[in-house]
């Protein structure tokens, strides 16, 4: 497949595993890409299950992500469980908070500031300072979003995947 997109000169076409992502910059640019993506994959009879497809969304959730208008944060649904993850009671739970959150961290501005109180705490309860961290910590990841998507890509704002 990458070898496709780059024989055919595919713009804006992105693939993961099964998956294929075409994007433009608006409708016009994104329905001209998803075209000839189309047209190519007829040649080289590249199947597609259009029930799965999601075509011409300003809106899309991949990878753990929501990419939208030249936004993107992460997925509400992948994030529920950690939203729903109670205070650590245990070393084992806490570890498995520290997981949680380190893998987060880029959502979280100061992160490590932040999270000190946390990373240190060895005793159960858990101190003041650690459950305030724990909470904060979890409101940041919730209205988590970057506005900057690098270029040279399209900001995206029309998408189409395919499975």
């Amino acid at each position: 497949m990458d070898r496709m997109v780059d024989r055919c000169g595919l713009r804006a076409t992105f693939l993961y595993l099964d998956n294929v992502t075409i994007c433009g910059h608006d409708q016009q640019d994104h329905d001209t890409n998803l075209r000839k993506f189309l047209q190519h994959a007829k040649i080289l009879n590249l199947a597609y299950n259009k029930d799965k497809c999601v075509f011409s969304t300003g809106h899309l959730a991949i990878l753990g992500y929501v990419v939208r208008n030249g936004v993107i944060g992460p997925d509400p649904e992948r994030m529920r469980p950690l939203m729903e993850f109670p205070l650590p009671h245990c070393s084992k739970a806490l570890k498995r908070c520290r997981g949680f959150f380190s893998y987060n961290a880029q959502w979280v501005p100061n992160y490590v500031e932040k999270a000190r109180p946390l990373i240190q705490s060895t005793v159960f309860p858990p101190s003041i300072e650690a459950c305030q961290a724990f909470s904060r910590i979890k409101a940041d990841i919730a209205k988590a979003t970057m506005h900057a998507i690098a270029s040279p890509s399209p900001s995206r704002s029309r998408a189409t995947r395919l499975t």
